[in-house]
């Protein structure tokens, strides 16, 4: 796999981990192969334009903070905290080239989304936890990508 450029598009919808199990390891070394200590999670709509899903990983040792897992599946629009917001620089994996960008953040999320769970019928967990700090604008920044978004250019259409 290798990062794209825009256009992106919405990222579909997973509903069994069996459809994206095998992007993961792929994704992983990818993120990995960048060899770059602020690139610390990788969405799959930047590697794949035809029917992107809505999973992003993130660096292993992050894991502890997204619910003991580093594959984050469907990732929904999190509710930030309308007092805790702030402006700051923000680049992105998609334009290594481009200079960061000031972006409107929360230091504080509610996030939910789906973990790996062999333990369940479709093999996905759901979990809505508090995501704070940087964990908290790596969410916000990966749900983007899934939506369609990213920081440069807005919303993308639908194609």
């Amino acid at each position: 796999m290798q990062i794209k450029h825009p256009p992106y598009v919405v990222s579909e919808v997973v509903e069994n981990y069996s459809q994206v199990e095998h992007l993961v390891p792929e994704l992983h070394k990818t993120l990995a192969d960048l060899n770059n200590p602020g690139a610390v999670a990788l969405h799959h709509a930047q590697v794949q334009y035809d029917k992107p899903w809505n999973i992003f990983v993130v660096r292993p040792e992050m894991a502890p903070v997204f619910g003991g897992s580093d594959v984050i599946i469907n990732p929904k629009r999190p509710i930030l905290d309308e007092k805790r917001m702030y402006i700051g620089k923000e680049g992105c994996l998609s334009f290594p080239h481009k200079a960061g960008k000031n972006v409107l953040g929360s230091f504080a999320v509610i996030a939910t989304f789906s973990i790996p769970s062999r333990g369940s019928p479709n093999g996905l967990l759901e979990i809505t936890k508090e995501l704070t700090s940087i964990p908290a604008k790596i969410y916000q920044h990966e749900t983007d990508h899934g939506l369609g978004k990213n920081i440069y250019y807005g919303e993308q259409k639908k194609y």
